[in-house]
């Protein structure tokens, strides 16, 4: 093979890797070196997802409405505006009967339920688990995401 199509003998393409290959992870000398490089890769995620630049951020227009109270726990739906005519709609559970807070939140995503927040099946319940945790004082936020439930404005596929 000619010199010209050979990789570099420093080329690590050419080793195999596997699960079991070690991974040194890097280290840092200073403060400022890890800051620069976790810029570089946070830099990185964002265009990945298509958020560099950043969008501007405009008026959520948020709706909470139709509280309803169970045993040790409320739910409302959520209605909030993400970018501008699109809508990010779900369910959030509070506690009840554990004052008025400060209450620690978790952020619920259904995955890939075909019937996404809403999904109750014998072997998973999103709802189910935001009861739980509302019922452990936790306020849970489960939404609908891209192309499932009220969420149609873009097809999932």
């Amino acid at each position: 093979m000619p010199a010209a199509y050979r990789l570099p003998s420093y080329d690590h393409r050419t080793e195999p890797r596997y699960l079991e290959t070690p991974r040194t992870m890097p280290t840092y000398r200073t403060a400022a070196d890890w800051l620069a490089r976790a810029a570089e890769l946070r830099q990185r995620v964002l265009v990945s997802c298509g958020l560099w630049p950043m969008p501007e951020k405009g008026p959520l227009n948020a709706r909470v409405f139709d509280r309803v109270e169970r045993d040790g726990y409320s739910v409302e739906k959520v209605a909030f505006e993400s970018l501008p005519g699109f809508y990010v709609c779900g369910n959030l559970y509070r506690p009840l009967g554990r004052g008025c807070g400060p209450f620690p939140g978790v952020l619920n995503p259904h995955g890939h339920w075909a019937t996404g927040r809403l999904a109750n099946e014998a072997n998973g319940s999103l709802p189910g688990r935001c009861i739980g945790f509302a019922r452990q004082g936790y306020v849970a936020f489960s939404w609908s995401m891209i192309g499932r439930n009220e969420a149609d404005q873009i097809p999932h596929n």
